[in-house]
């Protein structure tokens, strides 16, 4: 179920993004997936050694692992909390899925259709000329 919502994320980041940052984009997704992995396991460690191995024992028959998972939901209420809030205040971007034309950088150097100008107005003039 977690691998659908995580298409559904990199969808939404993919099409949101600049063309020219979507590999970054993808970066910073594989970023933070790892990133929250290390704090997940930071935060079992901290329980762990806070509550002298109550809410999260080695053996779940022993202790108490329920206020480890409540714990848990609370700091994913939070998270929704944050979530809302930014999500209230996003506008979507307008972009479609394709990769623009190869535009130039520099707005002094001709296009293409002002190259193909130059070409045919020189051509008749080079005619004009000889008759």
């Amino acid at each position: 179920m977690f691998d659908f919502f995580v298409f559904l994320a990199l969808e939404f980041a993919y099409t949101q993004s600049p063309v020219e940052l979507r590999g970054v984009v993808m970066g910073l997704y594989l970023f933070t997936s790892g990133f929250g992995f290390y704090v997940a396991s930071a935060l079992v460690s901290v329980v762990k050694h806070a509550s002298d191995s109550q809410w999260y024992p080695d053996n779940f028959n022993k202790g108490s692992p329920e206020y480890y998972m409540f714990l848990l939901a609370g700091l994913m209420m939070v998270n929704v909390v944050v979530f809302l809030l930014i999500a209230m205040k996003y506008q979507y971007a307008d972009r479609d899925h394709k990769m623009p034309e190869s535009q130039p950088k520099d707005q002094s150097e001709p296009t293409t259709e002002t190259v193909q100008d130059i070409v045919i107005v020189s051509h008749s003039d080079r005619h004009s000329q000889t008759a």
